[in-house]
């Protein structure tokens, strides 16, 4: 399953109180995506669950936590690389993470929009991430969406 040869991605996945998924600007990407990042590998190492929520409060500006009563599920996609061009096998662990409940209220503003789930599934915003799609696919599997 895990190949720590390979890039390891924490993906924050937010929902809001009107069924709208978190998307955050990467200016590297040109693109909207889900807020995601590299695990951190320093010692002591970094859990996807910890990598997830610092994602997810990186964009939102508020302390974040997961879901209470979920777990992170794990996924994989080959995926061409827009920055070399080269084929990578993605391993991404997703993490269903929420505002704290403290700090709702107190979202700053920054790069960041709420989407429709449905209608990005059907390609009307741009521009989006590929990861987005594959992701999403995984969550429609695992009775996330």
């Amino acid at each position: 399953m895990f190949d720590p040869a390979q890039p390891s991605i924490a993906v924050a996945f937010v929902v809001d109180s009107q069924g709208r998924l978190l998307l955050a600007w990467n200016n590297k990407w040109g693109a909207f995506t889900l807020p995601m990042t590299k695990l951190q590998s320093d010692q002591p190492a970094e859990t996807p669950e910890q990598a997830g929520v610092r994602a997810a409060a990186e964009v939102l500006g508020v302390p974040t936590r997961v879901v209470p009563g979920k777990v992170a599920q794990f996924a994989r996609s080959l995926q061409r690389s827009p920055r070399d061009g080269d084929i990578k096998d993605y391993q991404y662990n997703v993490v269903p993470v929420e505002p704290h409940p403290d700090f709702a209220s107190h979202i700053s503003s920054q790069p960041f929009v709420w989407a429709a789930i449905n209608k990005l599934q059907a390609g009307e915003y741009q521009p989006i991430s590929k990861s987005v799609d594959a992701l999403l696919r995984e969550c429609v599997e695992w009775g996330w969406i």
